[in-house]
């Protein structure tokens, strides 16, 4: 009769069995905790994504009005400062009887800046006509902003061609706007 009994092992085996099972638990661990935190990021990606679609909306485009006021503003006072500069240039022609005495200069480039302007104007009437259809505030936020400086350097521009002009008329300066 053979007794057959368990008998404890003492192997090196049992110790490299144990340190596989650790190794994979505690990988487990890692992967479920991997899992935890993608789920989290997905959840907080979804909460700005509806908080991007909701400024997306026409309505969202009311939050950057002040650039808009200041472009339109920016737009009709331009026009006025060259229309006046143009006046002024006309008052000195006939106040010194034809010598222009370097008003030449000024008109040219009073006249490239109007057509700068002029560009300008029709840029902002395409990119008003597209402000309630266009791709959200962000866009229309940096095309009006680039609208912008580029019109605060024209309106620089004439400003300095006003100031020559005005310093050229002598005592025709009463008459100018």
């Amino acid at each position: 009769m053979s007794i057959q009994s368990q008998t404890h092992s003492s192997s090196i085996a049992d110790v490299v069995v144990a340190a596989e099972k650790g190794v994979i638990a505690g990988l487990l661990g890692w992967e479920l905790d991997n899992k935890k935190d993608q789920l989290r990021q997905i959840r907080n990606l979804k909460t700005k994504e509806t908080t991007y679609a909701k400024n997306r909306r026409v309505t969202g485009n009311l939050k950057t009005s002040p650039v808009y006021g200041a472009v339109y503003i920016m737009s009709n006072s331009l026009s006025t400062k060259i229309e006046n500069v143009k006046s002024n240039i006309k008052t000195r022609k006939y106040a010194t009887f034809g010598i222009m005495h370097g008003l030449k200069r000024h008109e040219a480039d009073l006249e490239q800046q109007e057509e700068y302007y002029k560009k300008l104007k029709s840029e902002l009437e395409v990119i008003s006509s597209g402000l309630l259809l266009s791709g959200g505030t962000g866009y229309n936020y940096t095309a009006f902003l680039k609208l912008l400086i580029r019109m605060m350097r024209v309106r620089e521009k004439v400003h300095q061609i006003d100031k020559d002009v005005l310093s050229l008329m002598g005592v025709s300066r009463i008459l100018a706007k």
